[in-house]
Formats: C-alpha cells, structure tokens, sequence
C-alpha cells in the first residue's frame, strides 16, 4: 500500500501507508515506480543499440548485443572468481519490458 505524494496536480513521490502486507515500507516498485507516469516517453523506445563505456572515464559507445552481453559475462566472471557467486545479486524493475526479468531470473541460476 501507497500514498501518492502529489504537487501541482503532478506526482511527484511516493510513501508508504500502513498495512500489514507491506509492514508500513515500499518496495522498489513503489519508491522508484511511480516516476514513469510523468514520463513524456513513455511510450516510446528508448534503447535502440547497447552503449558500452569500458572506463569509467570513457564515454558511451554503441556496440552489438554480442558484445555488450560478452562484457558483462566477463565482468560478472571476474567478480565470482575473485568474490564467490554469493557477490552478485540481482533485481528485477517494473520499467522493462516482461521478458527481462524472467531472462535476468534465468542468467543469474546459470551458475
């Protein structure tokens, strides 16, 4: 359960209302999930190519999903051989589309 905090006729936040489900917190969804309604795109695409910045003091370049996916595994491999796979959590978001959450649910249970 949420209240909506509302400035303008504009939502601008959420916080969470009593209840016993939520024991009075939000979740993800709930502090962050609201903001796409003010989205003035939110109905169109916003990720047409992969950026990858391999530095931090790169900029952004555009990639192949090979590449960009390649990456990450790479990044995610380093991270598990050297910190064990209990270092790497994932979470899943209300903003992308269905199939992303089931395909980060199912990467991240190929150990």
């Amino acid at each position: 359960m949420l209240n909506l905090m509302v400035e303008g006729g504009k939502i601008v936040g959420a916080e969470p209302a009593p209840g016993r489900t939520n024991q009075s917190e939000l979740c993800l969804k709930g502090y962050y999930g609201w903001d796409f309604l003010n989205d003035t795109q939110r109905l169109t695409p916003r990720l047409k190519h992969p950026m990858l910045r391999r530095n931090r003091a790169d900029k952004l370049q555009e990639v192949s999903w090979d590449e960009a996916i390649g990456f990450v595994a790479d990044k995610l491999a380093a991270i598990k051989a050297q910190h064990g796979p209990d270092a790497i959590m994932l979470t899943g978001s209300a903003r992308g589309p269905a199939t992303r959450p089931t395909t980060s649910c199912r990467s991240s249970r190929a150990r």
